[in-house]
């Protein structure tokens, strides 16, 4: 079964459409942050969640939802899922690669 950015589980290692999708909205969404350099200097938006996912993912954690100690683990979860922003996209049913910048969180 392929995971999805709603599965809520990715960590380092992992591959796969969701991981890319995740990646563009750490570019989109965090644009102009360390989180989105660390995608940038690990090769971008490939797919591959490797040190600079969770490198970015840690970032996040601890500079934007303010998490402290274990729970900054770099691992996009239940909680990631909750409170990341996504980049919106309109009737297209394919994650983009650039955007207008409109970005939401995630309605279950």
């Amino acid at each position: 079964m392929r995971g999805s950015i709603s599965t809520c589980y990715a960590k380092q290692g992992m591959s796969g459409d969701y991981v890319y999708a995740l990646q563009v909205n750490i570019l989109v969404c965090y644009a102009g942050t360390p989180a989105a350099t660390y995608i940038k200097n690990s090769g971008g938006a490939d797919g591959v969640y490797g040190a600079g996912t969770r490198d970015a993912f840690k970032w996040i954690q601890k500079n934007v939802w303010g998490l402290t100690g274990s729970n900054v683990d770099g691992v996009y979860g239940p909680y990631a899922r909750d409170h990341m922003l996504f980049a919106l996209w309109w009737h297209t049913n394919t994650v983009p690669t650039t955007t207008t910048g409109r970005c939401s969180r995630y309605d279950v």
